[in-house]
């Protein structure tokens, strides 16, 4: 049995952003002890939350930032996503591209406008000549 205030300690904690297993580290306990006392206090589980969607110059930003050495707990809690989302993305742009970071809309906005297909008397004099 932990005192309360090692429970509302851990749960500040999570209210302030710290991960499970880092306020678990924090007051030393186990993360699902921390899990359950945040879910009993309305605090909710860190991370799985709704989607954000953030612009490929900022992921792509965080990921410079991670490569060069800080956490990517830190660079996800100031963007506000998980630090699983910027190991992700860093592996991504690794090993398939950047073209895996970006939106359809991104991508469409950065490809060259498609060449109109010549005119089918343009292509004749251009046989013909």
């Amino acid at each position: 049995m932990y005192p309360d205030e090692v429970r509302a300690e851990a749960v500040e904690a999570v209210r302030l952003g710290f991960s499970l297993a880092e306020a678990a580290e924090l007051v030393g306990c186990s993360k699902s002890t921390v899990g359950a006392w945040a879910l009993a206090a309305g605090a909710g589980r860190p991370g799985r939350g709704g989607a954000v969607h953030l612009p490929y110059d900022e992921k792509a930003g965080l990921v410079a930032r991670y490569e060069a050495g800080e956490r990517a707990a830190d660079l996800g809690r100031e963007a506000g996503v998980t630090g699983c989302a910027v190991t992700n993305w860093a592996r991504r742009l690794r090993e398939e591209g950047v073209l895996s970071l970006m939106t359809e809309d991104e991508i469409r906005a950065a490809a060259p406008e498609p060449a109109e297909p010549p005119s089918e008397l343009e292509e004749l004099r251009r046989r013909c000549g």
